[in-house]
C-alpha cells in the first residue's frame, strides 16, 4: 500500500512539472511555473472531492470531443507525410533499439497500476477486465500512430531534438495557403 501511495505521489509531481514545463517552453513562457502548478493541483483537488463518479463522466463527455480532434489534426498534417523520412529502417541492432524503447514505452503502461487499484470501487465488473485492455490497446495504437505521424512529417533528426514534437508539428499545420 505504501508503495502505491509513494508511486501516486511520484508520478502526480512528474505531471504536473511536465505540464508546467510545456506551459512555460511552448504556450506561455513569460508566466511563472508556479500557476499552472497550482491551477492543475486545484482541478485535481476538486475532481477527486466530487469523486470518480464525476472524473468518469467528464471523460464520457471529452473523448469523443478528443478523438474528433486527434483524427482532424492527422488529416491535416498528411500533405506534410514523407515515407523517406524513415529511412534507414533499423540502422542500429534490434537489441540497441528495443534498449532505448523499453524506458519510454515502459512508462505511460506503467500508469495502469494506479488504475488497477480502483477496480474495487466499480460495481459493474462483468465486462470490466475486457474494457481496461480494450482501453490499454487503444492508447497504444495512439501513441504509436502519434510517434509514425511525428517522423513521417518532421524526420527522426528534428523529433528527437525537439521537447515537445507533437505539440510543434500541430502548431505548423497550415490550412490556408497564402
Amino acid at each position: 500500500m505504501l508503495i502505491i501511495v509513494f508511486y501516486s505521489l511520484h508520478l502526480c509531481s512528474y505531471v504536473v512539472r511536465n505540464v508546467s514545463n510545456f506551459m512555460i517552453s511552448s504556450v506561455l513562457p513569460d508566466t511563472n511555473a508556479w500557476t499552472f502548478q497550482i491551477m492543475l493541483i486545484l482541478v485535481s483537488l476538486y475532481s477527486c472531492y466530487y469523486g470518480l463518479n464525476n472524473i468518469a463522466r467528464v471523460n464520457e463527455f471529452l473523448n469523443p470531443i478528443m478523438a474528433v480532434l486527434f483524427i482532424a489534426s492527422l488529416i491535416l498534417t498528411l500533405n506534410r507525410f514523407d515515407i523517406r523520412y524513415f529511412k534507414p529502417v533499423l540502422e542500429q541492432p534490434l537489441s540497441t533499439v528495443m534498449q532505448g524503447a523499453y524506458t519510454t514505452t515502459g512508462f505511460p503502461f506503467i500508469e495502469v497500476i494506479l488504475l488497477g487499484t480502483v477496480f474495487t470501487y466499480v460495481r459493474k465488473k462483468k465486462k470490466l477486465m475486457r474494457s481496461y485492455l480494450n482501453a490499454i490497446v487503444a492508447s497504444g495504437i495512439i501513441l504509436l500512430i502519434t510517434i509514425i505521424v511525428d517522423i513521417g512529417c518532421d524526420g527522426y533528426y528534428m523529433v528527437s531534438r525537439t521537447t515537445f514534437p507533437t505539440f510543434e508539428l500541430m502548431r505548423a499545420i497550415n490550412i490556408v495557403k497564402i
